[in-house]
């Protein structure tokens, strides 16, 4: 129901008053159903939940229609989850870690490390050789051998 242009007007084109007030009546009585119903205030929405794997907080987040996938982070101790949605509707929730190995040359021992672990001066102690492997920043220099050709 818009307002004809002039164009329309002109030529006689665009519906009739009749149809218009016709259609104005079969609106008001959707319009009137709708009113009285006595369901209102109606919020469907999708909400996965898990208690954090790092510190036992739950984990409560609302899935948008529109999303396959996304982050969610603990509000406790900020550890990461990639959400994402089966085929039969389930969430899964994946951690995310890295392995990252022990740096003591002697060991071949590694660890699941957060994410948000993964920052300057945090660290780990290894399972295996008991050393502790800390995040720096750091340059090595690797000298080349000396070349006596000449």
């Amino acid at each position: 129901m818009h307002t004809q242009t002039l164009e329309q007007t002109e030529q006689g084109k665009g519906p009739k008053p009749e149809s218009i007030r016709t259609r104005c009546n079969e609106l008001i009585k959707i319009l009137e159903q709708v009113l009285s119903s006595s369901v209102f205030n109606v919020n469907f929405r999708t909400i996965v939940s898990i208690p954090c794997e790092q510190c036992g907080t739950k984990i409560v987040r609302r899935v948008h229609h529109d999303q396959e996938a996304f982050i969610a982070n603990c509000i406790e101790c900020s550890a990461s989850y990639n959400i994402t949605e089966t085929d039969n509707h389930q969430f899964n929730w994946k951690p995310l870690v890295r392995e990252i190995n022990c740096i003591n040359e002697s060991c071949n021992g590694s660890a699941q490390i957060w994410e948000n672990d993964i920052k300057l001066g945090s660290q780990w102690e290894c399972a295996d050789c008991g050393g502790k492997n800390k995040f720096l920043l750091g340059i090595a220099y690797v000298s080349q051998p000396q070349n006596n050709s000449g």
